[in-house]
């Protein structure tokens, strides 16, 4: 016999509380395809009438299963939720949100977002090519170490100062990497900033 409390708790640790509503409606509407065929004159043999309410009772306990599990999905996602954002405003206020130069910008994309300074190589010549990964990546960015580091919220402190040492100790290797690039970037930002003060 199946254990329903044990059900429902494996069932929570894994997906989201959207897949198992969903799941719990699959499972109620074809329990209730079921329920209309007995309302059918199909002159169905005992058996067969005890298969079909049997079925019924199994799909109907399944829906239920997934509608008790989708709960305690919904409170452990809120949960979740509401660390990220206290996590995502630690990292925000740390060292990490308090760089200023723009060196250590593209450094820090180079090590949460990779892929970001790989497109640097293929930059164009134009401020707005260079700007683009300090404008709309560079928040994310926090948000992605603030997401890991959520990961373990009983050491947020400690997790959020590793991070930054393993930074600052990846940090000679990245800007021998991808230092080219990064001074590159840097000249266009600094001619586009030099035209807008020319045309002021």
């Amino acid at each position: 016999m199946i254990n329903e409390k044990r059900l429902v708790e494996s069932i929570s640790l894994y997906g989201s509380s959207a897949k198992s509503k969903k799941h719990a409606t699959n499972l109620k509407r074809l329990a209730g395809g079921l329920q209309n065929i007995r309302t059918f004159d199909l002159d169905l043999t005992t058996a067969e009438q005890k298969a079909i309410n049997d079925a019924i009772s199994v799909l109907t306990a399944a829906a239920g299963v997934y509608r008790k599990a989708m709960t305690i999905q919904l409170k452990n996602e809120k949960v979740r939720k509401e660390n990220i954002e206290r996590t995502v405003a630690l990292v925000q206020a740390s060292r990490f949100g308090k760089l200023e130069s723009i060196e250590d910008k593209y450094l820090l994309l180079a090590t949460v977002m990779p892929n970001t300074l790989s497109n640097l190589s293929e930059i164009s010549e134009s401020y707005a090519s260079a700007i683009y990964p300090l404008k709309y990546c560079f928040t994310e960015a926090l948000e992605l170490i603030a997401r890991r580091i959520a990961e373990k919220p009983d050491q947020v402190q400690q997790e959020l100062e590793a991070a930054w040492q393993k930074f600052q100790e990846m940090r000679p290797r990245l800007l021998e990497r991808h230092g080219e690039k990064i001074r590159k970037a840097i000249a266009l930002l600094e001619a586009g900033a030099a035209q807008s003060v020319n045309r002021v």
